[in-house]
């Protein structure tokens, strides 16, 4: 089968039209993979987008360098100029939700998960969006509990989420609520967290447990 593929080659034109993001004209990179659907077939003509995020002072600027799109079997590769100074690679595939399918993004991609200026994904699934759904979990502090520090916040339960990072987030700042996009319908999950006394300088690990039906849903979990 012929292989259908957008290559863009990044001249020096786009350190031009960017300052901020600094691209070493000469060196390509390569990225690869294969996009299958939840029955291990190839998912043809599903676009691909890699893009560079550079951190500004007044929000990122993002640049897309990379477009293309699977071949028939579901297979891609792309080429791409390095960046010198970018924060982050990220890696959107299907953005548009394109045949009913879910959008899916690999995030905080650094130069050392490149070997030998290649980054092989593998395989990516990507689903239906008809068979997930979205969970938001907003933790509210009881009066009283100022000494109570939450912590480790984790979502336990059968998903796909939209966002993946491939290094965790440097500097993170530390949100009571939190959103998980791509979560199979008609299911319970647990969400798993831990309560540090400042005070006694001990924690405990407590657990919700939340049915997830067909809907969009809200949780509140005071503390």
């Amino acid at each position: 089968m012929k292989r259908i593929a957008l290559f863009l080659i990044i001249t020096a034109l786009f350190t031009s039209c960017d300052p901020d993001i600094k691209y070493l004209n000469g060196t390509k990179l390569v990225v690869e993979g294969k996009i299958v659907d939840k029955n291990n077939f190839g998912i043809p003509n599903t676009e691909i987008i890699v893009a560079f995020e550079k951190f500004s002072g007044y929000g990122y600027d993002y640049r897309e360098p990379g477009l293309g799109y699977t071949d028939a079997n579901g297979n891609f590769k792309l080429y791409v100029t390095s960046a010198s100074n970018e924060d982050q690679m990220i890696i959107i595939f299907n953005e548009e939700k394109a045949h009913g399918y879910q959008q899916k993004k690999l995030l905080n991609i650094k130069d050392a998960d490149f070997s030998d200026y290649k980054f092989n994904i593998g395989t990516t699934m990507l689903y239906p969006i008809d068979d997930l759904v979205s969970l938001k979990v907003i933790f509210q502090r009881s009066s009283g509990s100022n000494n109570i520090i939450l912590e480790n916040v984790g979502f336990i339960g059968e998903s796909s989420f939209y966002e993946n990072y491939i290094n965790p987030i440097e500097n993170y700042s530390y949100s009571e609520i939190f959103r998980y996009d791509g979560i199979f319908k008609n299911q319970n999950v647990n969400i798993q967290y831990d309560l540090r006394n400042t005070f006694t300088n001990t924690s405990t690990t407590e657990t919700r447990n939340i049915s997830i039906e067909d809907l969009y849903k809200e949780e509140i979990i005071i503390y």
